[in-house]
Formats: structure tokens, C-alpha cells, sequence
């Protein structure tokens, strides 16, 4: 498996100009008008990639769609930035993170979620967006996605069940090596 320095060796296009994660820094600010349709299924909840300003993102809740009026291969990619910490769960992400507890390899669980699209409404500031052309984070790196996010947090709670609780060895040894 090639670690992501080599993966230039491997996927070429990982060596490209529009590459993701990035760290956000803003090079151009525009008052733009704001059009949406929200057609979404799916929504992704992981560790950060990016950084703002130099300081790692803890994670990011995000929301994609790859439908391209002109038929094209893109992606554009709304999220928002995960904050843990001492302070209440927002209410959007209880049912996701109950649902965490129920889903298991072998089968799909539904999850009645508010829609993503009134997350975003009351989460984004409505003063500043970022926005930014870029790639896929993992191989083949493809320059087909347009980033949307803002810095406003989504709050977790740091409670511990932000992590997967420890699981049983079910036979396996550990061993210690010097």
C-alpha cells in the first residue's frame, strides 16, 4: 500500500494543481448570489482532512452530489467542521450519532435525520463562505470537486461517545515487542 507521499507514483493525477485537502486561506472575497437545489441522499462524517489558517479541523460533516447539468464527471462537496468538546451535542447530530450505534457491516439502518440542507441554513454564517476548486482526497485524486464549507463548528460533545468504544479480543493475543 503506498503511503499518500507516494501516491504521485502510482495516480498521477495525485500531482496535480487543484489538489485536496488544502489549507483555507482566503485569496479572494465576492458578495455572490446564492442558488441551491437539494437533491442529497447521503451525508459523510469523518476526521478532518483540512486546516484553516494552519490549525487542523478535529472532523467535518459533509454532504455530496455528483450530478453535472452538462453530463461531465464532478462533485460538489457542502460540509461543515466538527468542534468536540465541553458543551451539548448540536440536536442534528443526536440521530446520527445513535444511529452510529446500530449500523453494522452486514446492514443498511435508517436514520431520520432533518434534513441536511436546514443544518446548513442555521449552521453557515451567512457573512462568509469558502469556497474552492479541488480533488478528491484519496487515490486517483480526480480534480473534479468544487469545495463549499465555512468555520462555524458543528458542536460534539466530548463525552467518549464521539469514539468507537473498546471492543473484545475474541481470541486475539497482544503481544508487546521491544
Amino acid at each position: 500500500m503506498a503511503s499518500p507521499e507516494q501516491w504521485t507514483e502510482h495516480y498521477p493525477t495525485c500531482g496535480g494543481s487543484r489538489q485536496s485537502p488544502i489549507n483555507i486561506k482566503t485569496s479572494t472575497e465576492a458578495d455572490l448570489p446564492a442558488r441551491a437545489l437539494n437533491s442529497c441522499r447521503t451525508f459523510n462524517l469523518t476526521q478532518s482532512d483540512e486546516s484553516f489558517k494552519g490549525e487542523d479541523v478535529f472532523g467535518d460533516c459533509s454532504v455530496s452530489t455528483n450530478t453535472a447539468t452538462d453530463g461531465s464527471a464532478s462533485l460538489v462537496v457542502v460540509g461543515l467542521f466538527l468542534q468536540a468538546g465541553d458543551f451539548k451535542t448540536d440536536p442534528w447530530m443526536v440521530p446520527v450519532l445513535d444511529g452510529m450505534d446500530i449500523v453494522t457491516p452486514e446492514e443498511w439502518q435508517t436514520v431520520k435525520l432533518t434534513p441536511y440542507a436546514d443544518l446548513i441554513n442555521t449552521k453557515v454564517d451567512a457573512n462568509r463562505v469558502y469556497n474552492y476548486p479541488g480533488s478528491l482526497t484519496t487515490p486517483a485524486c480526480d480534480e473534479i470537486v468544487d469545495w463549499w464549507t465555512n468555520l462555524k463548528k458543528l458542536h460534539l460533545t466530548d463525552d467518549g461517545k464521539n469514539a468507537r468504544p473498546v471492543q473484545e479480543l475474541n481470541g486475539r493475543s497482544v503481544t508487546s515487542l521491544k
